[in-house]
């Protein structure tokens, strides 16, 4: 598990399961957190996630073009309004064809 500041994440039944805070700070961590899981199928529980930014979504979209494998499963409303926002909610939940 990793911690920093409002933030952590952790794998849990399979699934990376994020809490706290995903902006600027985070982010660094954000993306260590997925790039372990490189080249692997996984899905991310976001439903703990506080406030999400547009530097969060930078990592998740680019974690998904280096892994198609990688997909967005639950989600806290913080999370959907941005990636409603920016029209990314369909292609990050999505599994990659």
């Amino acid at each position: 598990m990793a911690t920093d500041y409002n933030f952590e994440c952790s794998v849990v039944d399979g699934k990376l399961v994020v809490r706290g805070d995903c902006d600027l700070t985070t982010s660094r961590r954000l993306g260590d957190c997925i790039a372990v899981h490189d080249g692997q199928d996984l899905e991310l529980d976001l439903r703990g996630v506080t406030f999400f930014d547009s530097t969060a979504l930078g990592v998740l979209l680019a974690a998904r073009q280096r892994n198609p494998g990688i997909r967005v499963g639950e989600v806290s409303q913080e999370v959907a309004i941005v990636l409603k926002i920016t029209d990314t909610f369909r292609y990050l939940r999505e599994p990659a064809r």
